[in-house]
């Protein structure tokens, strides 16, 4: 039993890098071809950009792009740091609790707000306070707001 655990856990934390590594990238490609437009992005838009071609985390499924670890749907909008539209909220849903504190930590330098479940864990300005990070059930929403 304990190496059938062990094994879980290793293969979520492999995808849990993947999924960061991959997620990067579209963010990377998003921030570049929308940078000022950002109310125009959505995952449909991302689709037929090809944005999410070749990923192995990021699988496209109809008109949704599925998460793994997990199996949840990627979400993407438009959002407000400071003024509106000035940024994008990342939704990542149904991760495993092993996953929650990984993916803040990849993302606690390049997010301006972080939140986990509800709870904003970084604030705009802020920093990190992994004291909030309450990652329970293994199936954990994080919203990340990245300008």
């Amino acid at each position: 039993m304990a190496i059938l655990v062990l094994f879980s856990r290793n293969q979520t934390d492999t995808q849990v890098q993947q999924l960061t590594t991959e997620l990067n990238g579209v963010i990377g490609k998003v921030k570049t071809s929308y940078r000022g437009q950002y109310s125009k992005v959505s995952i449909s838009a991302l689709m037929g950009n090809g944005v999410f071609k070749d990923l192995t985390t990021m699988t496209e499924t109809g008109s949704d792009i599925i998460l793994q670890p997990g199996g949840g749907k990627l979400t993407v909008t438009a959002a407000q740091l400071l003024s509106a539209n000035d940024s994008l909220q990342w939704s990542v849903p149904q991760q495993p609790d092993a996953a929650c504190i990984a993916i803040v930590a990849s993302y606690q330098g390049s997010a301006g707000k972080i939140v986990v479940n509800g709870t904003t864990i970084k604030a705009v300005g802020g920093a990190v306070d992994p004291s909030k990070v309450s990652c329970s059930g293994g199936s954990n929403t994080i919203d990340l707001y990245i300008a």
